[in-house]
């Protein structure tokens, strides 16, 4: 029996919360094992890091659920969506009044690039690794600023679902989102 969606690329136990979200999909889809999403989103807040980020590269299952000591602020903004996802296939919002504040943390750390005059996202205020693409040279700024503007009406999303105060409404109605 599977225990979570994807045991990682060299099977050794590991779930990247980046491949987490279309492997929960393709689930939603294909299998509809929404048991097994629920076991999995909760994986990562149960090993937050001392800022509130996730372990966004990936985490261990076994011997002891672990996370891994990389991060990726793309990644970590991403679990808003995947537990939107959730919600939307399987009607479960028990799980997501749970996981709330995991997600208004979730984009602190890409929200801390926006340069707070134009909106614009600028990679050079990160000291942490962003993902987006392999490619070597590739300016990742107009990526990110995507990202994060999809995050943000993501979690505004959720929140109406849940019956919550959409906490980004003044961003995104002020036409910067």
């Amino acid at each position: 029996m599977r225990t979570v969606l994807e045991d990682g690329l060299r099977r050794n136990r590991t779930l990247p919360i980046g491949d987490l979200r279309l492997q929960d999909l393709a689930n939603y889809t294909v299998f509809r094992d929404s048991n097994l999403v629920k076991r999995c989103l909760f994986h990562f807040p149960t090993v937050r890091r001392e800022d509130g980020s996730l372990p966004a590269a990936c985490i261990f299952e076994k011997p002891t659920l672990t996370a891994s000591t990389d991060y990726i602020v793309d990644y970590d903004a991403l679990f808003a969506a995947i537990v939107y996802d959730h919600v939307e296939a399987s009607g479960d919002t028990k799980i997501d009044h749970i996981l709330w504040e995991t997600v208004l943390d979730c984009p602190k750390r890409l929200l801390g690039n926006l340069n707070h005059t134009s909106y614009g996202f600028e990679a050079e205020r990160s000291k942490h690794h962003m993902f987006l693409d392999w490619a070597q040279g590739l300016d990742k700024c107009a990526g990110a600023h995507g990202l994060i503007l999809y995050c943000l009406k993501v979690t505004n999303k959720l929140a109406v679902r849940l019956d919550k105060q959409p906490p980004y409404n003044e961003l995104c109605l002020g036409r910067r989102c």
